[in-house]
């Protein structure tokens, strides 16, 4: 073998220096990929949680505003503060056929399904024919039996109320008999409406977060029991989560802003504003804390009297 055989033979492998620096080199580049890929999943991670804390602040919305906006502002709101608001809310409409201090007699419309059978039932309302913006709410305790009425009372009238002919998705409506009557505030042909009591209310879970819970119940109690309903909406919640209040003054017909703190007169409540301070129900490796995420948004009584 020739010598200029054996050099090429000997520059063929890599040398100790060689390799060291190679693997430096890899080393540099790999840990700057690994660093990058956690970046990313730290960035998505908190991405994720910021939708879910938004998402925690949105969901329900429908039922909400659907209980509150059909709340009345003259004996509609029974309690409200920072944490809790407790309203009347209707659940099925009608006409009055009839009204003495014995019994008093309601043609009511054919109603939802799903509705009515999440409803515990509180009592009945009449329009006060002598202030067409109030409503004569009669609780269930006061109206003692309410029965099937006869169709004869509402039907023989010299102008007819027949709503219990009216045909919803295949569903009727219904003659229904309070006794005893209401004979306060109450005139034949007046709207009428059966309500429950509902309360949405920020309370700590399991978790000792705050959540918002809808209670809908037959008496005025959050007591949990046959007369109530008590679900979760929406969560979990930071500390800031409240309620707010627009309220009708003497000195002002409205106002633009909410105040934080419900007025001692709760019929001049008009509308509530729901701060939801959402925060995820995880948190990031490298975060302090959960991410966090406030929805606004506020609802005002369709009912409500002129100034």
């Amino acid at each position: 073998m020739t010598r200029s055989r054996v050099r090429r033979r000997a520059r063929a492998a890599f040398t100790m220096v060689e390799i060291i620096v190679s693997l430096t080199i890899f080393g540099v580049v790999g840990l700057a990929l690994t660093k990058m890929l956690l970046t990313q999943s730290a960035g998505f991670k908190r991405d994720v949680t910021s939708r879910r804390a938004r998402s925690g602040a949105r969901g329900s919305m429908n039922m909400i505003v659907s209980d509150l906006r059909m709340s009345q502002d003259v004996n509609g709101v029974a309690l409200a503060n920072d944490s809790t608001i407790i309203i009347k809310s209707p659940v099925v409409f009608g006409l009055v056929c009839a009204n003495s201090a014995a019994s008093t007699t309601i043609a009511a419309v054919a109603a939802d399904s799903f509705v009515t059978g999440d409803t515990k039932y509180g009592g009945y309302g009449v329009r006060n024919p002598a202030s067409p913006y109030s409503y004569t709410f009669v609780s269930a305790a006061s109206s003692g039996t309410r029965t099937t009425g006869v169709a004869a009372t509402c039907t023989g009238l010299a102008r007819p109320i027949r709503a219990d002919t009216v045909s919803q998705s295949g569903r009727t409506g219904t003659i229904v008999t309070f006794t005893p009557g209401n004979t306060a505030s109450t005139a034949v042909g007046q709207p009428a409406f059966l309500w429950q009591y509902v309360a949405y209310r920020f309370r700590k879970g399991a978790d000792s977060t705050r959540r918002l819970y809808r209670v809908s119940c037959g008496a005025d109690t959050l007591s949990a029991g046959a007369q109530c309903t008590n679900e979760e909406l929406l969560g979990p919640f930071s500390a800031r989560a409240r309620f707010n209040y627009f309220v009708t003054t003497a000195t002002a017909a409205s106002q633009d802003s909410s105040i934080k703190t419900a007025p001692a007169d709760l019929n001049t409540i008009r509308g509530v504003e729901f701060v939801l301070a959402a925060i995820s129900p995880d948190t990031v490796g490298s975060s302090k804390g959960p991410a966090s995420a406030t929805t606004t948004t506020s609802v005002f009584f369709k009912n409500v009297r002129i100034p």
